[in-house]
């Protein structure tokens, strides 16, 4: 009998069919309604001891022999501690399974040993996994059985966050509350919104040989030296083609064990550059879609070794070719409402856009995301910087630095048209205009009698946009590979609560000054899109002129993470929601820096080692090999190549022997982030140069490394 994929969603995910198989009709029921109303605190001890009872009966009969609270520390990276099942013994010493509500609501990992910026030392060691009963508990099988993985928080002893949930989940508090006063003072009676995410994933299928043998691959997950193949990405072969059968058969195996978990992961795709490739799930809550894009990556990088593949998710691998990003699509919604769903009268014409409940609220929401975005630049960019998005940004479909809002054609043409009619009477009985009227007739094109016709959406897409508008949603391109996506999506929320919260007291105090409520709404909404006009762009981000016109406008550009770490205000969005305090704020600004530190440290090490065992070696056969043609060294052609491989191993000594003393430097951690980006960066890229011509000029035999040839265009070996 042939499994179907119907069969198989969800089988290892405890989720409401299983719960309401499980737990009794009675704790169903109560879980379900505080889950439902957001009363996450409201789980009293009994309801939890009936909870975790009827988790150990479901996870211990599909083979789990141990459970994990399992959270995001501020590593990037996941984190589990596997504890069995057994507690107790019977009369006759044998094992009795348990699993208490206590063990289910909290344990106590060591907090000093994960980074805290400061929060913690060695002498406070005391933290807590707090039990997120919205995200489900999961199975994960291995060779000997399966391991119960419990979703959860991870605070200090003294309350401080210490994960990346944390700040999301509160995030998405803070979110409500002030969307919900908006959406009452429109007429809107909803007493709850909330976020929902889908993240596009960019990863490179790799060799697992080949990248074992590159030690910059294995250790910093790009290659620090690589001279540009022959054929990159210039035929745009690679995208949307045949996906070689053995990446397939790994891309198989990882869907089957996400869609076991719940993970509604179901596109799959090669990218534009060789090797690269791409997933994207259905969109979920956020909370939940964040705790399965890192399940997904988890499993990602195991099944790829299993199948004798690498999976990286580096954001700049290679170097003159396409990086990897995290598309976050983000858009926020009631239980019944997307929030961000265009109607389309407003779109065909915009003297509609402030009237009757459903217009006015996508307008007002749309307006209070570009003021959001606006305002919050510089905390977005934070939210997004690490080491690896300094290669990618800005380059090969990489969207800038520079934030900036895109809202296709017939988004920009509502905006500019409420800007326009103003604060004056909206009428909802206006004829539309003859503009509107053609562009809504184009909507559906007739290309050929052998083709049926069809719809084309109001707006095209562009891809050089950080944050673009892409049909009901936003999305969010500048996020990066590796990222834990709870970090910009915390952003977002906050950065939109902050705005609401800003409209939602600009309509106050107009009411209060006797001014008629929907004239109040009308001239907040107008004033907020004329004042934060100057973020939207629709054209091309890569541009030069855009650099130079962003500048006027008064947008940032902060091209590198220590420019924007300690250029940029990342702590009024979080400390305004009461997301994160600010020596919360604080900590997290440290661990990034000494993050950026680290990484790069290790990369300037990797590259004064790669140096000295393999491209001076490399260089010294190359010289050899020529030298002992001594009836052609007369050639001047041969003369000038000696000559240019000797000066090539000159620049690389020196620049190793530089980065060797670069390397001593040290400093406060701003100071230190700084010298990296602004000094030891240029010495690496020096070095790199060098090497990269040398292997140009050196054998197969010579060079020892795998070359982007042979890791980009032999994936299956």
């Amino acid at each position: 009998m042939v499994k179907t994929l119907e069969d198989d969603f969800g089988i290892d995910v405890f989720d409401a069919k299983n719960q309401r198989k499980f737990l009794s009709p009675a704790a169903f029921k109560k879980m379900a309604k505080l889950m439902r109303d957001g009363q996450h605190s409201m789980i009293d001890v009994e309801l939890a001891n009936e909870v975790a009872a009827g988790l150990k009966k479901w996870a211990t009969g599909r083979g789990a022999t141990h459970w994990t609270h399992w959270f995001q520390p501020l590593t990037g990276l996941t984190a589990e501690k596997h504890d069995s099942f057994i507690g107790r013994t019977d009369a006759d010493g044998h094992p009795i399974l348990d699993l208490t509500g206590a063990e289910l609501i909290r344990m106590e990992p060591d907090a000093s040993s994960f980074p805290s910026g400061g929060l913690r030392n060695t002498a406070e060691a005391r933290g807590y996994t707090i039990w997120d009963p919205v995200s489900p508990a999961f199975l994960m099988h291995f060779e000997y059985g399966a391991v119960l993985y419990i979703p959860c928080a991870f605070v200090s002893w003294t309350k401080e966050a210490l994960d990346n949930k944390t700040p999301l989940l509160k995030s998405e508090e803070a979110l409500s509350q002030q969307a919900v006063e908006m959406l009452n003072r429109l007429g809107d009676d909803s007493d709850r919104v909330f976020s929902t995410l889908g993240c596009e994933q960019d990863f490179f299928v790799l060799d697992r040989a080949k990248f074992l043998a590159r030690p910059d691959l294995l250790q910093t997950g790009r290659t620090l030296q690589g001279a540009e193949p022959a054929k990159g990405q210039d035929l745009d072969d690679h995208y949307f083609n045949c996906i070689p059968r053995k990446v397939c058969a790994l891309l198989q195996d990882i869907e089957m064990q996400l869609w076991r978990i719940g993970i509604p992961c179901t596109t799959r795709h090669n990218e534009v550059c060789p090797a690269q490739h791409e997933y994207a799930p259905v969109f979920e809550t956020t909370s939940v879609a964040v705790d399965h894009q890192n399940i997904m990556m988890n499993v990602m990088k195991q099944k790829a070794q299993e199948h004798g593949f690498e999976i990286t998710m580096h954001e700049k691998p290679f170097a003159g070719l396409n990086g990897s990003g995290k598309h976050n699509n983000w858009s926020v919604a009631t239980a019944e409402t997307n929030l961000l769903n265009p109607p389309s009268e407003p779109m065909d014409d915009p003297r509609k856009a402030l009237v009757g409940l459903t217009n006015m609220r996508f307008t007002v929401f749309l307006a209070a995301c570009i003021k959001a975005v606006d305002q919050h630049a510089g905390a977005l960019r934070c939210a997004i910087a690490n080491a690896g998005q300094d290669f990618r940004l800005g380059a090969n479909e990489a969207p800038p630095a520079i934030i900036s809002v895109y809202l296709g054609g017939s988004l920009q043409d509502m905006v500019d048209g409420v800007i326009e009619h103003g604060k004056e009477a909206w009428e909802d009985n206006s004829p539309s205009s003859p503009s509107a009227i053609k562009r809504r007739a184009t909507l559906v094109w007739e290309s050929s009698s052998r083709l049926p016709k069809y719809g084309r959406d109001r707006t095209d897409r562009n891809r050089t946009s950080p944050f673009a508008f892409t049909g009901n949603k936003w999305e969010f391109r500048a996020v990066g590979s590796s990222q834990n996506v709870a970090v910009p999506v915390a952003a977002l929320n906050c950065a939109l609560a902050c705005a609401l919260q800003d409209m939602n007291e600009e309509m106050e105090d107009k009411v209060n000054s006797g001014m008629n409520a929907e004239k109040a709404i009308r001239d907040v909404v107008v004033d907020t899109l004329t004042k934060h006009y100057r973020v939207i762009f629709n054209g091309d981000g890569y541009s030069p002129a855009w650099v130079e016109e962003a500048a006027k406008r008064g947008l940032p550009n902060f091209r590198s993470t220590p420019q924007a770490l300690l250029g940029a205000d990342m702590e009024t969005i979080y400390r305004r929601t009461g997301v994160l305090s600010t020596p919360e704020v604080d900590a997290r600004k440290n661990v990034l820096l000494e993050n950026y530190i680290k990484a790069r440290s290790i990369e300037a090490r990797c590259l004064v080692q790669m140096t000295g065992k393999y491209f001076v070696p490399a260089g010294q056969l190359a010289l050899a090999r020529m030298g002992a043609s001594q009836a052609v060294t007369s050639v001047p052609e041969v003369a000038a190549t000696l000559k240019r491989v000797g000066g090539l191993l000159s620049a690389m000594l020196s620049g190793q022997a530089e980065l060797k003393k670069q390397l001593k430097h040290t400093g406060e951690l701003g100071e230190e982030a700084t010298f990296i980006d602004e000094t030891v960066s240029k010495t690496m890229d020096s070095v790199r140069a060098a090497a990269d011509e040398l292997e140009d000029l050196c054998t197969i035999a010579e060079w020892k490394l795998p070359t982007y040839h042979e890791l980009l265009f032999i994936q299956c070996p």
